[in-house]
């Protein structure tokens, strides 16, 4: 979703000033479609040419400016928005242009401001509303940002990504009771997928419990991306006697990881190009028997696929930590750790099942760098570190962090992840008025995931973010040796780090409130002998854990897909399912 482009195509309703007619302006006819195809040379030519017969002219230097955001050069972008919004306060197609400049460039308050002078300008735009909700969300003001993206919604209410922008806030941000969270996304579902769902779906597919099953996966991250690290295995690892494995890939790029996903499905269909009736026609004809989403409500999800029931037994897993909503959406595949029975069922429209120890078979890097030695002992002091998203990290999680190097006046913080502009001063701040120095934290924005895991190594202690608890990032600490602070919640996203922690026996690193966090994280730093033990362990009790017996879990998910195939062939449904069926 360019919103960048589509501010462009927001065109402004009123009557342009009339030129002399000896003089018209280059027309800009084309831009965004020059735009959205990547041509921006051509784009480039036609804003300069405009801005050639009038260097003043408002449309030109927006135009411009979207070349420069479009190119990454983002100073350049920000200056131009900023006499965009000065020479046009009242046209609310620039002023979010403008927002959405300063939003890639960090400058989320900036952003804001532009965002709000458009919704002020033309209140019936959504795309004003939308900016403003990210912009918030950003910035922590979560609760404003709900109601944000209420009011885009109201206005937008076909609008499917934006309502799934909510949702995954929800589960970010933690603001609302899991009550709540659960009737957002029926919402969602009633307004988006529910009515595509036939009331009576009939299938050709043999109701034969014990035959071979065609496996779908659905995804738009088949590349490198972090659920790759946690599907690739299982890929690897299925019975080939029992299963045969189709890959329906939504993504309209690929990389270098796309060719290994495409190398272990048995049939790889591109459906980046389908529409979602056209993917599930394409799903019912090559009679899949069951279907998996790996996406949830996160970006380029294909949910639309699923509200049709293509498939006869369909479940999501892994890419969303949640419920989907849909009525069309049979199982959830979980683990008892992360939904304990009996606590977890009301927060879900699918049936819940719960694999024997974890729902997470991680592979780990084929090129990640050896352990290395404990830094500590190097510099004589700890360092922490924090590799989440900044999205998933908030202003309760900072006071942690300060609380924390209070107690360790030597400490060190080592930030990846953050980006420049509001979210690093945010940070500062909130560290600050914490009492710590700016000169005890060291910030990096997002980089390579080579220099990420060596990043990592850098550091002695990781300290995990919350509500939303990163899988990844507890996998990644763990194997490069360093051993992660967690805080474990009440809901799936809030435990996932927890549910990896609780496969390795290591319940000792998962804390139950801030109190707790801050305290296991002192108790580490405070015992070297121990650190320097764990870290030269840690990679191998990785190795010898359920989360990399990538054959254990394979089989042990196979068989709650045959479970469910045969409730399936039976004609039987009901409650909440056990590992053993």
């Amino acid at each position: 979703m360019n919103l960048l482009l589509r501010s462009f195509r927001a065109k402004d309703k009123r009557p342009s000033i009339s030129r002399p007619a000896a003089a018209p302006l280059p027309s800009l006819e084309g831009f965004e479609q020059l735009l959205e195809d990547g041509n921006i040379d051509a784009a480039e030519r036609l804003a300069r040419v405009r801005l050639d017969a009038d260097p003043g002219d408002i449309d030109g230097l927006a135009a411009l400016a979207g070349v420069m955001a479009e190119r990454g050069l983002l100073a350049e972008a920000c200056l131009l928005a900023e006499r965009v919004a000065a020479a046009g306060p009242d046209r609310a197609d620039h002023l979010c242009a403008a927002a959405e400049i300063n939003r890639r460039a960090g400058r989320d308050s900036q952003a804001l401001l532009f965002s709000e002078m458009s919704c002020r300008a033309d209140p019936a735009l959504p795309l004003a509303w939308i900016l403003r909700a990210f912009s918030l969300e950003v910035l922590g003001r979560n609760a404003e940002a709900y109601d944000t993206y209420h009011r885009a919604i109201t206005l937008d209410p076909c609008n499917r990504d934006i309502h799934s922008s909510l949702l995954f806030m929800l589960y970010t941000s933690g603001i609302v009771e899991p009550e709540t969270v659960v009737e957002e996304h029926r919402a969602w579902a009633s307004a988006h997928a529910d009515p595509l769902t036939p009331a009576h779906p009939r299938h050709a597919n043999s109701a034969q419990p014990e035959r071979p099953l065609r496996l779908g996966y659905v995804s738009s991250d088949f590349r490198r991306h972090v659920v790759g690290y946690f599907i690739e295995p299982v890929l690897a690892h299925h019975d080939r006697r029992a299963f045969q494995v189709y890959c329906y890939s939504g993504s309209p790029t690929a990389d270098d990881r796309t060719a290994v996903f495409r190398a272990l499905a048995d049939i790889w269909r591109d459906v980046s190009g389908e529409n979602d009736e056209g993917a599930a026609a394409m799903i019912r004809a090559d009679a899949i028997d069951i279907l998996i989403d790996l996406s949830g409500h996160t970006r380029g999800n294909r949910l639309g696929i699923f509200a049709r029931k293509p498939a006869p037994v369909q479940a999501s897993w892994l890419g969303y930590l949640g419920t989907t909503g849909l009525k069309a959406m049979d199982y959830c595949i979980t683990d008892g750790y992360t939904d304990p029975p009996g606590a977890s069922e009301c927060h879900y429209v699918e049936r819940l099942i719960r694999l024997p120890t974890t729902q997470w078979c991680y592979s780990p890097p084929s090129d990640a760098p050896p352990v290395s030695p404990l830094p500590a002992l190097r510099r004589g002091y700890v360092t922490f570190g924090s590799f989440a998203h900044y999205s998933r990290l908030n202003v309760h999680t900072f006071q942690a962090w300060a609380r924390i190097l209070r107690a360790l006046p030597e400490a060190r913080l080592s930030v990846t992840g953050v980006t420049g502009g509001d979210p690093t001063d945010r940070l500062f701040e909130t560290l600050e008025a914490g009492g710590i120095s700016a000169d005890r934290v060291d910030i990096r924005g997002r980089i390579p995931y080579r220099d990420y895991l060596t990043r990592l190594s850098e550091v002695d202690i990781a300290l995990g973010a919350f509500p939303y608890t990163g899988a990844a990032t507890t996998c990644e600490a763990v194997w490069m040796g360093v051993p992660l602070v967690c805080l474990a919640g009440g809901s799936r996203p809030g435990r996932s780090s927890a549910s990896i922690l609780s496969a390795l026996q290591l319940p000792e690193w998962v804390a139950q409130d801030w109190d707790g966090y801050c305290a296991v994280a002192v108790r580490l730093a405070s015992d070297i002998a121990q650190l320097e033990q764990l870290r030269a362990g840690l990679r191998e009790r990785m190795r010898r854990s359920p989360v990399t017996d990538a054959a254990r879990f394979t089989a042990a998910l196979e068989a709650e897909y045959r479970n469910a195939w045969r409730r399936w062939c039976a004609g039987t449904s009901g409650g909440p399912v056990s590992a053993s069926g």
